[in-house]
């Protein structure tokens, strides 16, 4: 996994671990106060603490000395072989000048006492933030990439040695509205052709169609029932007796667009639906977790065991939504029972589609009542009767028209994740508000 840093005005992303929730509480306590961070995980255990620095890909890593199974010195050698970009701070009831000396040998940033206050821990955490950030500058100033062919000495270009500074965290990212035809299929796939064409990223992703009653993936992507039924689907690997062990056998077994793209589809016959369980869901995610990244996965509009499996493995949902007053309250009901599936709200974030002047609801009015239910804006994506003609012809409309209000929009959320459109992110014109005439919306429950 690679590091992927926060941007100006960016929460900072913290996992705590301790054995002691008295201690746990008061990080979230701190956090929930703080400007700086948030808490976006908790582990009781050494083991449960390096598995949420894979699964979340925090900024920081706070991890207490004593655990369990593990000492904390461990845990952070271990956190820094699997998740190099995670950094860790190390708490203790009394810290002192020795442990702070083999702390540093085994790579951890800081150590606080346990006591720390909200002032100082987000200190700690801004500071141990942006040393990283300087220390990858300064490697990509003085070991550039350079392109194929050309000299060693040569000055690198700027996008040359972006490649180095902008990177990417492990992201698991599922696609979900508790309603259907609001156009997360179609956002998944736009989001998929950016990222397969960014320069910048430099990832593989793959998606994958666990929406077996109205799997749209592969029509979108151009691929007839034919392709479908030559056995890559969700549910052709219920067949397997194991899951393919090599990147080679995975990508016989996943569908190629012409742009890059790999996929698998939902199967054609509504009947096979059931073939597709949690089990099944949690082996196909494990598999393609180990060779792609991000992996995205399109959901059943129904809370299904594969989509709360989804739900949660993911590291971010994508709750697209449009502007009407029903997918609204679906959202609203989703987030009543969320919590209680083990989805917290944080790490979901909206889009909102099809948005246009004369939606019942304003984009703005929408954004301020999605955050009162914890949710976090990414973006509004305008209405434009081209993404669907794209669909019908299998293109993704963000290649067919890179330079659209839509395909910015595309760009936007994946800067929103990524952070790599600092100089390419298209200017919006206007506000929310200015964009969109407002109505209420709240106390239209």
């Amino acid at each position: 996994m690679a590091l992927h840093l926060p941007g100006l005005g960016d929460y900072i992303r913290v996992v705590a671990a301790d054995d002691n929730q008295e201690f746990i509480n008061r990080v979230l306590l701190h956090a929930s106060s703080s400007t700086v961070f948030r808490l976006v995980g908790q582990a009781a255990t050494g083991r449960d603490a390096i598995h949420k620095a894979e699964q979340l890909a925090p900024h920081v890593l706070i991890v207490s000395r004593y655990l369990p199974d593990m000492v904390g010195l461990e845990v952070a050698e271990q956190v820094g072989r699997r998740v190099p970009g995670v950094q860790v701070i190390l708490v203790d009831d009394c810290p002192d000048v020795p442990l702070a000396i083999e702390a540093q040998g085994r790579g951890i940033r800081r150590v606080l006492p346990k006591s720390v206050s909200r002032e100082e821990l987000e200190q700690a955490v801004r500071e141990v933030v942006e040393t990283a950030r300087r220390e990858l500058e300064e490697a990509a100033r003085r070991f550039p990439l350079f392109a194929p062919g050309r000299h060693p000495l040569a000055p690198p270009k700027p996008e040359e040695t972006r490649l180095q500074v902008v990177t990417v965290g492990r992201e698991t990212i599922a696609f979900y509205h508790p309603k259907g035809g609001v156009g997360k299929t179609s956002t998944l796939v736009n989001m998929a052709a950016a990222l397969t064409a960014n320069r910048v990223l430099k990832v593989k992703p793959v998606a994958l169609d666990f929406d077996v009653d109205y799997g749209s993936l592969a029509a979108a992507l151009g691929w007839g029932h034919a392709d479908v039924e030559a056995g890559r689907t969700v549910v052709h690997w219920a067949h397997f007796s194991e899951p393919p062990q090599t990147l080679e056998e995975t990508e016989e077994l996943l569908m190629h667009h012409r742009s890059g793209l790999l996929a698998l589809a939902a199967p054609r016959n509504p009947a096979d639906e059931g073939l597709l369980t949690a089990e099944l869901a949690e082996r196909i995610i494990d598999t393609v977790q180990r060779f792609y990244d991000p992996v995205l996965i399109d959901c059943t509009i129904d809370l299904r065991d594969s989509t709360i499996i989804a739900l949660q493995r993911a590291t971010r949902v994508i709750l697209v939504s449009t502007l009407d007053y029903l997918a609204i309250d679906r959202l609203t009901k989703f987030r009543e029972k969320q919590e209680s599936l083990g989805i917290p709200p944080y790490k979901c974030f909206v889009v909102l589609n099809r948005t246009r002047n004369n939606a019942v609801f304003s984009v703005r009015d929408a954004v301020d009542y999605l955050a009162k239910l914890g949710y976090t804006f990414l973006e509004a994506l305008p209405y434009d009767p081209g993404v669907e003609d794209a669909m019908n012809r299998g293109q993704p409309y963000f290649l067919e028209n890179p330079r659209s209000e839509y395909a910015a929009g595309i760009r936007s959320i994946v800067h929103g994740i990524w952070r790599v459109y600092p100089e390419d992110r298209p200017a919006r014109r206007g506000g929310l508000g200015s964009l969109f005439g407002r109505r209420q919306l709240l106390g239209r429950q």
